[in-house]
């Protein structure tokens, strides 16, 4: 029942732990054991900073509170914000942190995240050291992270070392924003609204074609699955990204000139992140694929990656190109899932 971190990566490159003066919950109070230096701190959060130690519900609870009062979920203080864990995912989506690390015995960190939109891994046991955790039932009892993402949880989760760690947080970075600044998903809703897309139908995803969805999941799927070498590296399709936005930026303009202007900034703030990311992807590439069948390994991986953005591309061919969207030859109507838990 190890209590929960936030961390934030670190500019200078050390590690700042900051050991709580009192338990999160009543239950906890006398306990003695290592929560400030738990070697899932290491594993998970090695390289960033820790925050804060996240509240929990009193005796590992969902719904009860601690001795510092009760959780509330980051969206609607009035609805429950599972737990135990509750406090990471909360403070997660709140934006406090980019990654938390939380417990789940029956499903603390899992709850937590669904609830607040986040995503959260449990390792295998015994994957991640339990050092310093307080157990509440040994054989089932795990550390595991909460992100924005599944590849970004996957990768942070998977790599031992600190350096690839550093600077995979910065892309997390990129995709929420920080305080006082909006992030890549804002600024990727701005652009749809400037060519005439409704926002909220836009977050509720109900126009994301089945063939989309499921190459997406396809890729997400790989990016838990594979070593995180593997994962990282399959980004390098976006080698050229940064001469395709600035393609984009001195074309469109001209050939669509009923974009709002604004739309975009999406492009323009992608021009330097998409420089950085393709240079942090090749070093991680160059470094770990250094034998004839490695090379020819990373070649397989990134024929399915061009595979995914195929897929999309033929989905979005056949629907809009062709009209030949799925159901065609039934109905006209948007009659396809939207989405369901797995």
């Amino acid at each position: 029942m190890e209590p929960a971190t936030i961390a934030l990566r670190c500019e200078s490159g050390d590690t700042a732990l900051i050991r709580p003066v009192h338990a999160p919950c009543r239950i906890l109070a006398a306990w003695k054991g290592h929560t400030a230096t738990c070697e899932a701190l290491v594993r998970l959060g090695a390289g960033a900073i820790v925050l804060a130690k996240t509240n929990m519900g009193e005796f590992a609870s969902r719904y009860v509170g601690s001795a510092f009062g009760a959780i509330r979920n980051a969206y609607d203080p009035r609805r429950n914000p599972s737990g135990s864990s509750g406090g990471t995912g909360s403070g997660i989506a709140a934006n406090f942190g980019m990654v938390g690390i939380g417990e789940d015995t029956g499903g603390s960190i899992r709850g937590p995240a669904a609830v607040h939109s986040l995503v959260g891994l449990r390792p295998t046991v015994p994957l991640v050291s339990r050092h310093g955790m307080m157990p509440a039932n040994p054989s089932s009892d795990t550390l595991g992270p909460m992100a924005r993402t599944v590849k970004d949880a996957a990768i942070l989760a998977n790599c031992p070392d600190r350096d690839p760690r550093r600077e995979w947080i910065q892309r997390i970075i990129d995709h929420d924003g920080e305080p006082g600044s909006e992030g890549g998903i804002e600024a990727w809703l701005r652009l749809a609204e400037s060519v005439g897309l409704d926002r909220q139908q836009m977050l509720s995803q109900e126009l994301v074609l089945p063939g989309v969805r499921f190459a997406v999941d396809a890729y997400v799927n790989f990016a838990r699955r594979a070593s995180w070498q593997e994962a990282a590296s399959s980004s390098l399709t976006e080698l050229f990204a940064p001469q395709i936005h600035q393609s984009r930026l001195d074309a469109w303009p001209q050939h669509y000139p009923w974009i709002d202007a604004s739309g975009y900034d999406y492009f323009r703030k992608r021009l330097k992140e998409a420089r950085r990311d393709v240079e942090h992807g090749l070093r991680i590439t160059l470094e770990h694929y250094r034998t004839f069948d490695a090379q020819q390994r990373m070649l397989q991986i990134l024929q399915f990656k061009l595979d995914v953005l195929w897929s999309m591309l033929d989905a979005l061919s056949m629907a809009y190109e062709l009209q030949r969207p799925p159901y065609h030859t039934v109905t006209a109507e948007r009659v396809w899932h939207r989405g369901i838990a797995l």
